[in-house]
């Protein structure tokens, strides 16, 4: 059977067999596979590095006076996606006491506002946030994927083979890759800013 390239996007399966093959292992048909200690050890260090370089915001995981609204008993839940919560600007004088914290009710601990200030969970209204989002690797765009395949590789091929050629080698082609996803970054946060300006030049502008 003929070879037929698959003009996708990189997987966390193609992201996992290129870290195998870093250290010279054979590449997966799936990761549905069980017992290979050294895939699962790569899938493990890939999902810890996506959370560690989406924890640093970029455009596509991050959301400005995102509302979080109270439940019937004046409490906001933190949702569970999310790497990190902060009070919008627009009511952080308001709300600048809000920290994270878990509730612990019959053993069970939920993630909410807390007010340091009135020192309790009863926020009673709806708090705009700037958060965070972790998402599935397969949800970020392409020059995400790549810089993250390409950092958890050199993490995983350190602690496996530890080989400073192939580290240098590694190296060099991640921190070119991360420049790419912080030019996308910049260029489309550059966007966002002209359009908002758009906008509130025609809102004053308006006859």
């Amino acid at each position: 059977m003929a070879f037929v390239p698959a003009y996708v996007p990189q997987t966390e399966l193609d992201a996992v067999n290129q870290m195998l093959m870093s250290i010279g292992q054979a590449p997966l048909n799936t990761l549905a596979v069980t017992g290979i200690k050294d895939a699962q050890f790569a899938q493990l260090v890939l999902h810890n590095s996506l959370r560690e370089v989406l924890t640093k915001g970029w455009f596509f995981n991050t959301d400005e006076e995102y509302e979080l609204a109270a439940n019937v008993d004046g409490k906001i839940a933190i949702p569970a996606t999310a790497l990190s919560v902060d009070p919008s600007l627009v009511n952080h004088s308001k709300f600048r006491g809000l920290v994270e914290r878990y509730e612990v009710i019959a053993e069970v601990a939920t993630r909410r506002f807390y007010d340091r200030e009135d020192h309790t969970f009863v926020i009673g209204e709806t708090v705009l946030v700037d958060i965070t989002w972790l998402f599935p690797y397969e949800q970020i765009p392409q020059a995400a994927r790549a810089y993250i395949a390409h950092y958890a590789g050199r993490v995983f091929q350190t602690s496996q083979v530890g080989s400073e050629l192939l580290y240098k080698f590694t190296k060099e082609r991640e921190m070119e890759l991360l420049g790419e996803l912080q030019r996308e970054d910049r260029r489309t946060s550059d966007s966002n800013f002209l359009d908002s300006d758009t906008r509130i030049f025609n809102t004053r502008h308006r006859n």
